[in-house]
């Protein structure tokens, strides 16, 4: 409004070739702010979203390469062994140095470099080239969901909109149904709020996983109430808490799955 008042104002001392570029300039800057009000009121409700998904090229991936878990035939060992499953947040090639695949004069994660030559790592070493991110699993939970359940994150809600609800896609058979129908230990570690994206919501839906977060830290008494560090608390302390609750689980005679997820470098 007080744009307008100084606009009026001006006109009237400015020449008339003048006043037509200002009318026409503010036309503009009117069609702009009509636009951005337009779009923001649409992604708000999720049509934006909900477009992209319907625009997303068609893929066989189902047809040429999923497997039903419902229908697959898997066949445990006798003795079946623990797994500790860790997310590594925004983890990626570029942090190695560059003739290794990354794009650093000094490699930052050399440790989990070594680890990557000693065993599967999904990479090309001819072209240097990680994996590529499928759509609908470039966010946390989605990545979450896709590694876990071998489906990609499509639905017309936000990406992080999930917490709102207490099950997280029930029809779906995850890793986490699998290993709890064959008697694990199931459980998630984050070190920060859980319910954020509905990763709590996801874990307990699929295995009904026993959750440790940012505020089951400060219920223990690990950290004081009023710690807060980027999204909780740094994963060095997350890697500790970790260390005492593998003694915990490996102190019963059922085999156990734990899942961590990192957030130092989301």
């Amino acid at each position: 409004i007080f744009t307008v008042i100084i606009a009026v104002i001006v006109k009237k001392w400015l020449p008339r070739k003048f006043r037509t570029l200002m009318e026409v300039a503010y036309a503009m800057l009117g069609i702009l702010f009509l636009g951005g009000i337009l779009y923001h009121g649409l992604n708000e409700i999720g049509a934006i979203a909900h477009y992209k998904m319907l625009s997303a090229e068609s893929s066989t991936l189902y047809e040429d390469y999923y497997v039903d878990p419902n229908t697959a035939v898997v066949k445990f060992p006798e003795e079946k062994k623990n797994l500790i499953y860790i997310f590594c947040e925004s983890m990626e090639n570029t942090y190695m140095v560059d003739h290794c695949g990354g794009a650093q004069d000094i490699n930052f994660i050399p440790n989990l470099t070594e680890l990557m030559y000693q065993n599967t790592s999904f990479w090309n070493p001819e072209d240097k080239n990680g994996a590529l991110v499928e759509y609908g699993c470039d966010w946390t939970v989605a990545a979450m969901l896709a590694q876990s359940t071998g489906i990609p994150m499509c639905m017309p809600n936000g990406q992080n909109e999930y917490e709102e609800y207490t099950t997280f896609l029930p029809g779906v058979t995850g890793l986490g149904d699998i290993l709890e129908a064959e008697g694990y230990q199931l459980e998630l570690m984050i070190g920060s709020d859980s319910a954020f994206g509905g990763r709590n919501s996801l874990y307990k839906t699929h295995g009904n996983h026993e959750i440790f977060d940012y505020y089951t830290a400060i219920d223990r008494g690990y950290i004081d109430e009023d710690y807060y560090v980027w999204w909780g608390f740094e994963d060095r302390r997350l890697f500790d808490y970790a260390k005492e609750e593998l003694g915990r689980l490996a102190g019963s005679e059922e085999p156990f799955a734990l899942t961590l997820l990192t957030a130092d470098t989301h």
